[in-house]
């Protein structure tokens, strides 16, 4: 562990130590709620991988920051390569078809297709793919006499990759981070933070981190769908907002001058996002907060509100934000 780490690592525990009341003799994990002997990490809260984004950084257990890179936050990424490639460019590069996977259609139809290393089955059919300089051979998955029967004239290729479900979970852990590296564990430990770090992101990771990539992706899709109101695209930024790890500004929601949740901004290179995170605090917050999760294009109150060394300076003035409608594609 290199000095930094460790400047941080005895900062985070006397932090813990001092919300919880009780020594820590490692780390204190915010996903898992586990102090435990592990290997640990120094992970960026926003994917490093994101070119122009913030690099703040915490401590995080390697196995679990491992985990949501690889099988989400590594799809997530591919949103700054949106537009950059043409598929022509992208079917010459092994890497980018591994990361992309273009897909080839046939009069507007998906069609499977594999790099023929031998001769190809009579079911199947030969294509040609001039791509930049020279010739791809693809093999596609459909005889030569349907191929002419959708008018192959009509062949193309396209880059339409869905990462609404890597978006919406590396958002949440995220914007989790981002409370945890501005508010240390009294967010860790409020019940907004439980509900987070562990109940959303910590039980995932337990029961899911010995299953395949394809299984884990499943069960993403069944067990995350319903909190995707938590999560939205800003299409436009008239505040000019940073991302709240930056410029520490966010909203807080209120519902009859009550806070019910925080609404915090999220940078990934040029996308700015928004991620309600409720607080839980009692009864009335929770029915609001499920009130929210189940409304197809819900209306918020908020306040915006700037992050000051251990407390919030909140503007007095209400705005009155439309939540848009979204639709979530397992």
């Amino acid at each position: 562990m290199n000095q930094p780490m460790r400047n941080r690592l005895n900062r985070l525990n006397s932090d813990c130590e001092e919300a919880w009341g009780f020594p820590v003799h490692h780390f204190f994990c915010p996903l898992l709620y586990l102090d435990e002997n592990v290997e640990w990490c120094q992970a960026h809260i926003i994917n490093q991988a994101f070119s122009d984004s913030d690099r703040s950084w915490t401590i995080q257990r390697k196995d679990i920051d491992s985990f949501y890179g690889s099988y989400f936050e590594a799809e997530f990424v591919l949103l700054q390569e949106k537009g950059r490639y043409k598929a022509d460019e992208v079917m010459e590069n092994e890497k980018l078809r591994k990361r992309l996977r273009p897909q080839l259609t046939i009069d507007n139809e998906i069609v499977e297709y594999y790099f023929p290393k031998g001769n190809v089955p009579d079911n199947h059919t030969l294509v040609k793919l001039l791509a930049q300089d020279r010739i791809i051979d693809l093999a596609v998955k459909i005889s030569a006499d349907e191929i002419r029967n959708r008018k192959p004239e009509r062949l193309g290729m396209q880059i339409d990759k869905n990462i609404q479900l890597s978006a919406l979970v590396s958002l949440i852990k995220a914007a989790h981070l981002t409370l945890f590296h501005l508010c240390g564990y009294r967010h860790v430990f409020s019940e907004g933070g439980f509900f987070l770090g562990r109940r959303l992101l910590g039980d995932f990771f337990l029961m899911n981190q010995h299953l395949s990539r394809m299984e884990i992706l499943k069960s993403a899709a069944d067990y995350f769908a319903p909190f995707s109101n938590l999560v939205r695209p800003m299409l436009t930024n008239p505040l000019c907002l940073k991302g709240t790890l930056t410029d520490h500004w966010l909203f807080v929601c209120v519902d009859k001058n009550r806070i019910w949740a925080l609404l915090l901004f999220l940078r990934t290179e040029e996308h700015m996002h928004a991620v309600v995170t409720p607080l839980l605090k009692n009864r009335k917050d929770i029915i609001r907060c499920a009130e929210f999760l189940q409304e197809p294009s819900p209306t918020l109150k908020v306040k915006r509100t700037k992050w000051k060394r251990n407390s919030w300076a909140i503007d007095p003035e209400i705005i009155q934000l439309d939540w848009p409608e979204g639709q979530f594609f397992a």
